[in-house]
């Protein structure tokens, strides 16, 4: 009998509801299925961490958004416990990114059955994430969303908070990346095509390969960042002129103003930030 352990978020854009439905099919699969809630930032990495060290999980599956799933995947790294996604956060990139079907069905066939593929986690100055990372006026936004409204509003609460950074002074800092430096307004650092839900703004990346994929808008006033948000929405970004994309292992963001910072939808403090990639793997189920 698998053991699977689900760590859920109660706080997540459809909170307990999606863990309970899937322990009780998993069960009718002859599966052992456990629910552990969340109770702060950071408890999923605890409990990810305890379950790996004292082997009472085969499986470990996490239930919620991207922040929620960066958190079991850092408390497994170097674990030989795969990790499985179960969508029930605001957004949901790393589901959109495995491509993982919306039936319930097939979601807990893929959690039991699912193909198993080493990969190396992203890192903000050593500290472990999953899918996108940036600086600038989205990071900005994050920062200004509150936990009570995101809860009521779910993605409006970006939107909301997103008009709130536009009327500030866009951000400027610099960043270096494979002997290049750039003179930005906004750098989004992504594993994985999408970015804020069902947007491509990487369209040809490899979903979670060995690196990192930099997309860098050159500094200018509001008026460019809007313009690069519309063009990004249409999926017409590539050919922009002050749009640079960059592969790389390394990049690295400096300001003499702290600008802010964000890792998978979570605010994760100011400048200075390097990501990079880390030298441990974590195993990740697929879906095929």
């Amino acid at each position: 009998m698998k053991r699977i352990l689900i760590i859920a978020n109660p706080t997540a854009g459809q909170g307990l509801a999606p863990a309970h439905r899937m322990a009780e099919l998993l069960a009718r699969y002859g599966a052992q299925a456990d629910i552990a809630p969340t109770e702060y930032a950071g408890h999923a990495r605890e409990i990810a961490l305890q379950a790996a060290l004292s082997h009472t999980a085969d499986i470990v599956v996490a239930a919620g958004g991207d922040g929620t799933c960066g958190e079991v995947m850092t408390g497994l790294i170097g674990s030989p416990v795969p990790f499985a996604v179960l969508p029930a956060g605001t957004a949901n990139v790393t589901a959109l990114s495995l491509g993982l079907p919306r039936d319930a069905d097939a979601l807990a066939r893929y959690i039991l059955n699912g193909p198993v593929v080493p990969f190396r986690p992203a890192l903000a100055n050593g500290t472990p994430f999953l899918c996108v990372a940036s600086v600038g006026f989205d990071a900005e936004a994050v920062h200004r969303v509150s936990l009570s409204l995101k809860r009521r509003m779910g993605k409006l609460a970006y939107a909301a908070a997103g008009l709130s950074a536009f009327a500030a002074p866009p951000p400027r800092f610099e960043v270096h990346a494979n002997g290049r430096h750039f003179e930005v307004t906004q750098m989004i650092v992504s594993r994985v095509p999408f970015y804020a839900g069902r947007y491509r703004l990487f369209p040809n990346a490899r979903p979670f390969a060995n690196e990192l994929n930099v997309l860098v808008v050159r500094q200018g006033g509001r008026a460019r960042l809007l313009h690069f948000a519309v063009m990004a929405a249409l999926g017409r970004h590539t050919g922009m002129r002050h749009v640079v994309r960059i592969s790389c292992e390394q990049v690295h963001a400096t300001a003499a103003t702290p600008v802010a910072a964000q890792v998978d939808g979570d605010a994760f403090g100011t400048t200075p930030v390097t990501f990079s990639l880390s030298p441990e793997h974590v195993l990740l189920k697929h879906w095929a």
